[in-house]
């Protein structure tokens, strides 16, 4: 009977330890579960914060790429705007050329309208005193010659035709001089007007560089 009892109690001993031992398995095992439902709510929130990171990451390098991309946009426009500068300024040169050139052909013609106009001035005035000369001449022969009537038709015809070839030079020296005239008031036009261009030009580049 005392084995007996003994065994009984060694087994109701052995069945508390026992159960104690399962007891904190449970707990181990109860907490092991927490730990991984932990570990999983943390693995999808990495998960989540990863793929917000790479959204992110994904978003920035287009803005990245977009940045770049307007950059060389800017790039392509600021090259042609240059470009079109340095054309405005080439075409404004040329014009200051032109302007300059034409100037200095305007002073040359200046000079031979001048001078032609003091040739003609002196041809007028040699054939004025000619023409008076024969004048003169003409009436003293008018004198000498009252009686001979044929004899001074004759010479009147003769004074009349140089006349009318006088008249004749000085309409024709006249209309030369007249035709110079309009030239150089020609020149000097498009000369205003090709100053005008320039100062107009010079306007637009700076209005485009401010």
């Amino acid at each position: 009977m005392g084995i007996l009892l003994e065994a009984a109690t060694g087994l109701n001993v052995e069945n508390g330890l026992l159960n104690h031992g399962l007891s904190e398995s449970n707990s181990l095992i109860s907490k092991l579960k927490e730990q991984n439902f932990k570990a999983q709510k943390e693995l999808e929130m990495c998960r989540t914060l990863k793929g917000k990171l790479l959204a992110d990451i994904k978003n920035n390098f287009d803005r990245v790429l977009r940045k770049e991309s307007d950059a060389g946009d800017l790039t392509s426009k600021l090259g042609s705007f240059e470009k079109k500068i340095f054309d405005l300024q080439f075409q404004e040169e040329s014009m200051l050329a032109r302007s300059e050139q034409m100037g200095s052909e305007l002073v040359e013609l200046m000079k031979e309208i001048e001078l032609s106009n003091k040739t003609v001035l002196a041809s007028l005035i040699d054939q004025e005193r000619v023409l008076k000369d024969k004048e003169e001449a003409v009436k003293s022969l008018e004198d000498s010659l009252t009686m001979e009537f044929s004899a001074k038709d004759f010479e009147s015809l003769i004074l009349s035709s140089e006349l009318e070839e006088r008249t004749i030079l000085i309409s024709e020296l006249e209309r030369k001089n007249k035709h110079f005239y309009e030239v150089a008031e020609g020149l000097k036009r498009e000369i205003i007007f090709d100053n005008l261009d320039v100062a107009l030009t010079a306007s637009i580049l700076h209005d485009k560089e401010v």
